[in-house]
């Protein structure tokens, strides 16, 4: 009983908070998140049915006992029905480095993101699929596409043992890129290609290719 209505006291807080949920909790939390999108050149809109959980840059582990995967995260959204999806969101602005370039003879902000996709990505049962020119243009990126993550040993945060990443990117003119993953944590028996197409283009490059 008291399960359902924490249930009950969210799906009604979704409701009322409407697109507001997406614009930040806080003045300043909203006033950083604006300033995010800014920065990289990303325009949002906010889905229906999904409470915000923070736009605050904040540290997560995909699995922090074995894998050590480790991010930083700047947006989180739940399902309001019954929290049955979480997406956290991932945003990274790579730029040229001389002295990692020195170090790691062949570094390039592409291939830190091409190694990104495949120490995620679950090569083995699945594998990384790219979107159609027409689907990646609705980006306005470069490139676009999605893939399941590799199995987790426990559910993230106990409750999500499933995992799938819609990601998208571009180059910038001085040799950086701008890389973006959704990733979509979501319960047993959840139609997550119906999420998925739900909250198509919630972020996206404003600046057309």
């Amino acid at each position: 009983m008291y399960m359902k209505k924490i249930v009950s006291l969210l799906s009604l807080f979704c409701v009322l908070a409407g697109t507001a949920a997406g614009q930040g909790s806080r003045p300043d939390q909203q006033a950083s998140f604006q300033e995010y999108l800014r920065d990289f050149d990303l325009c949002y809109q906010p889905p229906a049915g999904f409470l915000a959980e923070s736009t605050q840059p904040r540290p997560f582990y995909l699995n922090a006992a074995t894998r050590n995967l480790f991010h930083g995260t700047l947006f989180t959204l739940t399902a309001c029905k019954e929290q049955e999806v979480l997406i956290h969101t991932y945003f990274q602005h790579v730029k040229p480095d001389a002295v990692l370039a020195r170090m790691f003879p062949g570094f390039s902000p592409a291939n830190n993101w091409i190694n990104l996709l495949k120490a995620h990505a679950d090569t083995v049962n699945s594998r990384i699929i790219y979107f159609s020119p027409e689907e990646t243009r609705a980006y306005h990126a470069d490139t676009a596409g999605i893939f399941d993550l590799v199995k987790q040993d426990t559910p993230y945060k106990g409750i999500y043992p499933k995992a799938r990443a819609v990601f998208f990117n571009k180059a910038g003119l001085d040799g950086s890129h701008i890389d973006v993953v959704l990733y979509y944590f979501y319960k047993e028996g959840v139609d997550i290609d119906a999420y998925i197409r739900q909250t198509k283009r919630i972020f996206y490059f404003c600046t057309e290719r």
